[in-house]
């Protein structure tokens, strides 16, 4: 009987990504990091809308929806929701001439 030579190529690994899912151990760091490189393009098109109402849309649209698709399935620390308003809010009042609650 012959061994199945396809296991002799098999890797051990802490984590792996199969069909879009993380499998083993996660880190939420570089999830978060993973995240933020693709929505960083989007702040750039944030800070260059010209008003105040199609800035908060587009931050809406292409920001804010980044981040939470990924609260449904993982919890965040206080301080990195802080951390994410906080570029989300810059985004948005270059200036700081508005609140985050009133917004």
């Amino acid at each position: 009987l012959e061994a199945d030579s396809s296991w002799h190529a098999a890797t051990r690994c802490l984590h792996y990504k199969y069909l879009g899912v993380l499998i083993g151990h996660i880190d939420l760091t570089r999830i978060l990091h993973t995240t933020w490189t693709r929505v960083r393009p989007a702040l750039g098109i944030v800070r260059r809308g010209d008003s105040l109402p199609r800035r908060i849309r587009l931050a809406n649209t292409y920001v804010v929806s980044g981040f939470q698709y990924l609260a449904r399935f993982y919890v965040f620390s206080k301080k990195a929701w802080q951390a994410i308003q906080k570029v989300i809010w810059e985004a948005i009042t270059p200036t700081c001439k508005f609140s985050i609650d009133f917004l």
